[in-house]
């Protein structure tokens, strides 16, 4: 089963006022090819780049949902800072697994067990909820990790590299099995840094530290469709 399938199945998106809807592929199509390309076996990182508000953040829900019900591992979700990563607990994620009732079915619901930060499955999964600093992002294995709104964090996290590189060391015990995945709207406030540059190769992405220098590392495959 795909992480898009999984979703269909197991995902519904709730309002906070007790309503809620089943995620569907239909409304943001864009989305299906990046994040059936974490369970892949032939990359180790996936990056995706779209406007604000367009559903990025949705891929980590439905990562989370394809993880607990078909394939569970331990995963860290890292947001882009401690404030903003204790108010998509308490908002995105909570609201996620209030009304994904199929996914909550295999949450332990003891204090210990689901916390802020930290939430464990029936299956001795945990889902970790943490924001970069160099100790966070070290000192522990962990096989999926998802980086959300990658373009608001620190590009050098404490003096010791990229929060995408930091992440990903901490997959390499999985070797293939392994997924580092982060998610960012574009920041405009980020310069290019040769002011010269112009593309050599096809769907080469302007010299922009954070995550375009990211998507540039990978196949640079772009979403095509009619305004």
């Amino acid at each position: 089963m795909s992480v898009t399938e999984a979703a269909e199945e197991y995902t519904r998106i709730g309002s906070g006022g007790g309503h809620s809807v089943k995620w569907s592929r239909k409304r943001t199509p864009y989305i299906q090819e990046p994040q059936d390309e974490l369970t892949s076996l032939d990359f180790q990182g996936c990056v995706f780049i779209g406007p604000a508000r367009t559903g990025k953040t949705m891929i980590h829900l439905n990562w989370t949902s394809h993880t607990v019900m078909t394939d569970p591992a331990d995963m860290m979700l890292v947001h882009m800072d401690r404030e903003n990563a204790r108010k998509w607990s308490k908002g995105d994620l909570e609201r996620y697994l209030q009304a994904s009732t199929s996914v909550r079915e295999h949450q332990l619901k003891h204090r210990k067990d689901d916390n802020t930060f930290d939430k464990e499955f029936d299956s001795g999964m945990r889902l970790l909820l943490t924001y970069p600093t160099a100790s966070n992002l070290s000192g522990i294995t962990m096989p999926r990790v998802g980086l959300i709104d990658y373009e608001r964090m620190d590009d050098n996290v404490d003096g010791e590299g990229n929060p995408f590189d930091l992440a990903q060391m901490r997959t390499t015990t999985f070797k293939r099995f392994g997924m580092t995945f982060a998610e960012a709207s574009p920041n405009p406030n980020k310069e290019i840094t040769d002011p010269k540059w112009s593309p050599s190769t096809p769907h080469e992405a302007p010299p922009i530290r954070g995550i375009f220098e990211l998507y540039n590392r990978g196949d640079r495959r772009r979403w095509y469709w009619s305004c």
